[in-house]
């Protein structure tokens, strides 16, 4: 096996490969342009009725537009006016009332249970107080309410779908040492004759996904590194990149984690069996303006890759349990505190088959579980990868194809990854 055990799969010519995926990412369902975030408004006051919806990729746009009764709320000028904003799928997630002057406004969220009335000397001055509560000023409240929307939104940023920043964390860690590549006997000897310390490897990942009629794209190029201490211990340092659009609006995130994978059962001539144990540790920073959510989120977790070698194929039992904590980051004047507090199991079986001296079909499904209040609280991942190593088993390379599915949410995703051993 490689040093660290990187998943990194393998597959011939890198152009091939690369053509292949953006093929495939064009035959997946293309998002159909929407609006994330909704604003209904209603009058209040006793003129002539009045009701309009309109919507944005940015949140923080759309309510002060609905703020100031500018642009699609032009019409609302001079009158008193209720509004409800659906947030990322989520129904009156935001309410408030503003009177006819637009001197005074009163804000809810229902699902926090806060209620604050705001006072400014001009219709500027109440979007000035309200924009500054939600970016900065209300803080804890603000949280609370993120901390709510990754319950209830399938879409939110840090938590609580296959999509957030927790899953691709726990993925990033299974992937790596609860799933890695599995090694044929020659590669074993070969790598033990040339003297690997080290390798290194990257994943290109791109896939479409869809839940309750939001649309989302999802491009990720986690970079992996392993040295080898001994036969037994090494260690393994990850660095994921993510950058996603959902209806428009645009999430980044970036990430750390060192592993220190442990093999308990060493593979044999005579020994099908092996077993490897890895804990980890990191942290993951994501952002977006747009949804203004984010924050960086520490993580521990623990990985068991249990393997049989029965000769013709090999089955992998891969096992995986972390733990995330939200860190508060403050970036030019704004908070973001994810106020979040999950663990994550996944549980998977994975079939390796050996075709002649050079390639390997892997057919694999995993089952993720999210412990805490999560929107998406379990969902299934089911894929298969093509690898072919070269003939100093030096490198690697690998094509494949998974979606993740579960109640109101689906995925499609490719990806093409190679990994190199020193």
């Amino acid at each position: 096996m490689h040093p660290t055990h990187m998943s990194l799969r393998a597959v011939r010519p890198v152009s091939i490969f690369i053509c292949s995926l953006f093929c495939v990412a064009g035959l997946m369902p293309c998002a159909i342009a929407g609006d994330l975030f909704n604003i209904n408004t209603v009058t209040t006051d006793g003129g002539p009725p009045m009701n309009l919806t309109a919507g944005s990729s940015s949140v923080i746009n759309l309510v002060q537009s609905a703020i100031n009764a500018d642009g699609s709320f032009a019409s609302f000028a001079n009158r008193g006016y209720s509004a409800s904003l659906q947030y990322a799928g989520v129904a009156n997630a935001i309410n408030f009332t503003v009177n006819n002057a637009g001197t005074s406004a009163t804000l809810q969220i229902p699902s926090t249970g806060f209620s604050k009335t705001f006072t400014g000397t001009s219709r500027s001055d109440l979007n000035s107080q309200i924009t500054a509560f939600l970016k900065s000023d209300g803080e804890s409240e603000y949280a609370k309410f993120l901390k709510a929307m990754n319950e209830q939104s399938t879409v939110a940023v840090s938590d609580g779908n296959p999509n957030s920043s927790t899953a691709m964390m726990a993925s990033q860690a299974f992937d790596d040492y609860a799933f890695g590549p599995v090694e044929s006997r020659d590669e074993r000897a070969a790598s033990e004759a040339q003297s690997v310390h080290a390798c290194i490897g990257a994943v290109a990942d791109i896939g479409t996904f869809s839940s309750q009629g939001i649309n989302g794209t999802s491009y990720s190029l986690p970079i992996s590194m392993g040295f080898k201490f001994s036969d037994r211990v090494g260690v393994g340092v990850s660095v994921p990149l993510n950058y996603t659009e959902v209806e428009g609006a645009k999430i980044f995130s970036a990430g750390l984690t060192l592993a220190l994978p442990v093999k308990i059962i060493l593979p044999g001539d005579d020994q099908p069996w092996s077993w490897q144990l890895t804990p980890s540790g990191g942290a993951i920073a994501s952002a977006s303006e747009d949804m203004l959510a984010g924050g960086a989120i520490g993580q521990g977790g623990l990985s068991s890759m249990l393997t049989y070698d029965f000769r013709k194929f090999t089955l992998t039992m891969g096992n995986y349990f972390g733990w995330f904590e939200g860190i508060p980051v403050t970036l030019g004047g704004d908070t973001f505190n994810p106020d979040i507090s999950q663990q994550i199991v996944k549980n998977g079986l994975k079939v390796s088959v050996p075709i002649r001296q050079h390639w390997v079909v892997e057919v694999y499904g995993i089952h993720t579980k999210f412990i805490e209040s999560a929107a998406v609280d379990q969902y299934v991942t089911v894929g298969a990868e093509v690898g072919w190593r070269s003939s100093s088993t030096r490198s690697y390379w690998s094509i494949g194809f998974y979606s993740d599915i579960a109640d109101n949410y689906t995925s499609t995703r490719a990806k093409i990854g190679t990994s190199w051993k020193f």
